[in-house]
């Protein structure tokens, strides 16, 4: 594994650590594979460069594969107030709208949610995806912001360990024993994971009162499959809610039909996204795989024989991207802002009593306007 210059420490110092230990200082750290922590990383990395800067995620992925995992996201800009948001933030990417409205499927047919027919019974956080789609190009928002992907360096880093140091440095220990020094710790994964790793050095504060704002929501995972069919099967762009079943209420596939594309061949393509929120406790290989049968088996049945059209597929399990406040009367005790919190950059970046008060899903907006954050204050610095 490569994490640039090594500071090799022979000696057990003050801090513990043994000898043969690899200790690395770096200026900036940051921690996620999600879009929010590319584009973070990246900013760092373009400030200080990429000896004091690292990108950890749990596997190894190159600039380009996080470009490609953005293309198959399962969240695109969602309603008008978050399209106006993104356009604020980045005036010179242009957001492409979804043509039709969402509809739902139930008897036989395709139904509008403004109509008389009410959809089956909706999950929690089903009602997003009612609100219409924006598409944006991630190369062009990268070369607004004057990135490259070509330039990020990440390493593979399993954080095992997170404490704050006394002289205001975060410490990370790998789970090789590896450990890394900063004194400035960006997270993108969950709150949850973060607790997880730094729950130690919070009981050992004896300051327990930003918890709730770690573990006071509830998350629900989401399974995605994306798929590039060799056939028009909708000659629009629409999103439709297709029920798990007709019996009992298991949610819906929430199915995203892009706009056709023309191949040089002459034929043409179509991208398909299908998600569905996993409520189940325990959840295992064999009930994912489960899951997207049945995703082949329903839509196969409503369009006909589209399983036989894909030519690419790709499926994608997120455990920690939406959350939930578990219970929303309590909100005016949580502490949102703590010493023992590191800067939140991921999706779970800005839970705070504003963000849920002015929008009930602010996940995919969080990554950008965290970034944003750090984008003016690493302006301000000369």
């Amino acid at each position: 594994m490569s994490f640039g210059i090594l500071n090799l420490k022979n000696s057990q110092d003050q801090s513990g650590i043994h000898a043969g230990v690899k200790v690395l200082r770096k200026k900036a750290v940051v921690v996620g594979n999600n879009i929010g922590a590319m584009l973070t990383g990246l900013l760092y990395q373009k400030k200080y460069g990429e000896t004091e800067t690292i990108l950890l995620t749990d596997k190894q992925i190159s600039g380009p594969e996080y470009v490609a995992m953005f293309k198959h996201y399962l969240l695109f800009v969602r309603g008008k107030e978050q399209a106006e948001s993104f356009r604020n933030l980045f005036p010179g990417v242009a957001l492409e709208e979804f043509e039709e409205e969402p509809y739902f499927y139930k008897d036989q047919a395709f139904k509008p949610f403004d109509g008389r027919a009410k959809p089956h019974t909706l999950m929690p956080f089903e009602s997003y995806f009612i609100e219409r789609p924006y598409t944006f190009s991630v190369e062009e928002l990268l070369e607004s912001e004057g990135l490259s992907v070509n330039d990020l360096k990440s390493s593979h880093f399993i954080v095992s360990q997170v404490s704050k140091e006394d002289n205001g440095l975060w410490r990370l220990v790998g789970s090789d024993g590896t450990v890394i020094e900063t004194e400035n710790l960006m997270w993108g994964d969950s709150r949850k994971k973060y607790y997880n790793v730094a729950k130690q050095m919070i009981k050992e504060s004896g300051d327990e009162q930003c918890v709730p704002a770690l573990l006071g929501f509830e998350q629900v995972p989401i399974l995605q499959a994306y798929w590039v069919i060799d056939e028009v099967v909708r000659e629009k762009s629409q999103t439709f809610f297709i029920p798990q079943s007709q019996t009992h209420d298991w949610g819906h596939f929430i199915v995203d039909f892009s706009k056709p594309k023309k191949l040089s061949d002459g034929k043409s393509s179509q991208v398909v996204r299908i998600l569905c929120l996993i409520g189940d406790d325990e959840v295992d290989e064999e009930f994912l795989g489960k899951k997207l049968r049945l995703i082949k088996r329903n839509l196969n049945r409503i369009f006909p024989d589209i399983g036989t059209k894909i030519i690419n597929e790709s499926v994608f399990y997120y455990d920690d991207f939406l959350c939930a406040l578990r219970d929303e009367e309590s909100l005016e005790d949580v502490v949102f802002e703590h010493p023992d919190f590191p800067m939140f950059i991921g999706p779970q970046a800005s839970l705070s009593k504003k963000t849920f008060s002015n929008c009930n899903f602010p996940f995919i907006m969080n990554m950008f306007n965290a970034y944003n954050d750090h984008r003016q204050k690493l302006t301000a610095i000369q």
